[in-house]
């Protein structure tokens, strides 16, 4: 684990020029851990049709965590597509295993609420797998309250399942 100084953490808007190498810290993470449900790795085609129809455009808010020039972590709100439920958006979250635990998931997810709010979103929703405790630390942390939950849900593998928590989080409490 590297010890960062949080106060220089940088929380800005991804850009076209930090794609590739967001897109690597998103494989990092999908090979480290089952938790961003994917078990190949994102090709940097689908990033950028991603960044260019949901970054881009900004029907999307993604964020991401430089220190010192590198990122280290990254959070999105995607909107239902649907107009009549466009206000509420789903949220994901990543943040690179040696800067885990210091802050960046927070700071990240305090932005994000700011901008979400400004962007006139009235909810939030997470679905989160149920072993992954610092992620269901961080949610609450932040008030995300869980409104569902489905057994057996999140597949790790042909023959084995885990349970999936879904949380909300209303923003205009």
């Amino acid at each position: 684990m590297s010890t960062i100084d949080i106060s220089n953490v940088e929380i800005n808007f991804l850009e076209k020029t930090d794609v590739v190498e967001n897109l690597e810290l998103l494989n990092l993470v999908i090979n480290e851990t089952h938790f961003l449900a994917r078990n190949r790795e994102i090709s940097e085609e689908e990033t950028y049709d991603f960044f260019n129809y949901w970054v881009e455009t900004r029907l999307a808010i993604y964020l991401t965590a430089k220190y010192k020039g590198k990122i280290i972590g990254n959070i999105s709100n995607r909107p239902r597509e649907e107009e009549l439920l466009s206000h509420i958006g789903y949220v994901g979250y990543v943040v690179h295993p040696d800067y885990r635990r210091q802050g960046v998931a927070s700071l990240l997810m305090k932005k994000l609420i700011e901008y979400s709010i400004q962007e006139g979103y009235k909810i939030l929703i997470c679905e989160v797998i149920r072993e992954n405790v610092a992620s269901l630390a961080l949610l609450k942390k932040f008030e995300f309250e869980q409104f569902g939950y489905l057994k057996n849900a999140f597949k790790i593998n042909s023959s084995e399942y885990r349970d999936l928590i879904m949380l909300s989080k209303y923003l205009d409490k």
